[in-house]
């Protein structure tokens, strides 16, 4: 499954999520606060979410350094039974069981991240991807448990769990290509023609057009940390 190229390009930012509850002054936001506010569904929101969720589980409820999860394939994690099994070398598994309540519950959060992920390698066409999670069902306390369904079984393989080159994180401000479902013929046409007629002349750029220079790659740990202190001091 590859998961970089056209699919994934550009270092994990830090866009603000939709909907989420900012700290008491001077304070900071509980786990599962933040893991009760992330979204699952909606497009780029929910694929944001799902990663931050699945980020958040193995740092906090996991406890790995983030050094190891930067390394961290999707080889290396297995989600069958209600149980999340972690493996890195040179250390023991790290497994992590179901909860009752599917906001918290880690093996979903997984489960629902490296399923993104399988997606977005095995589709060739980002629409697909934009749909599939811009339409899923909102996530609950009670919505089924995905860690508990074979349906939901990845492939395994060498591809980071947390891409360096994720386009679909990128900022708002940023995000020009990003894939949306399928508008029928008509209005694509109509769209086309009134984006000639209304094109600056050869040479000129509209300035709220302009594609800004690709973020420098950051320090892989360094980012994914940051990224989990960010959502817990609620920066994001």
């Amino acid at each position: 499954m590859a998961t970089s190229g056209s699919a994934l390009r550009s270092p994990i930012p830090s866009p603000r999520i939709p909907g989420a509850r900012p700290p008491a002054a001077g304070g900071s936001r509980s786990v599962d606060a933040v893991l009760r506010d992330l979204p699952s569904h909606g497009w780029t929101s929910g694929w944001i979410g799902r990663r931050d969720r699945a980020l958040l589980v193995l740092a906090r409820r996991a406890e790995l350094p983030a050094t190891a999860i930067a390394e961290l394939t999707v080889g290396d994690i297995d989600v069958r039974e209600g149980r999340a099994t972690i493996r890195r070398a040179g250390a023991e598994p790290v497994v992590l069981r179901r909860t009752d309540d599917c906001l918290l519950c880690g093996p979903c959060a997984l489960a629902r991240w490296l399923h993104a992920l399988d997606l977005a390698g095995s589709c060739g066409d980002g629409r697909v991807v934009a749909s599939v999670i811009g339409r899923a069902a909102p996530l609950g306390a009670h919505s089924p448990h995905v860690c508990e369904s074979d349906a939901r079984t990845v492939r395994a393989s060498d591809a980071l769990v947390f891409p360096p080159d994720d386009r679909w994180a990128i900022a708002p401000a940023i995000r020009p290509s990003l894939p949306e479902p399928a508008r029928p013929g008509h209005e694509t046409r109509h769209r086309t023609a009134y984006a000639t007629r209304m094109s600056p002349p050869a040479g000129r750029t509209h300035p709220e057009t302009a594609r800004p220079d690709a973020p420098a790659p950051a320090d892989r740990p360094s980012a994914l940390d940051g990224r989990v202190r960010a959502l817990l001091s609620g920066l994001v």
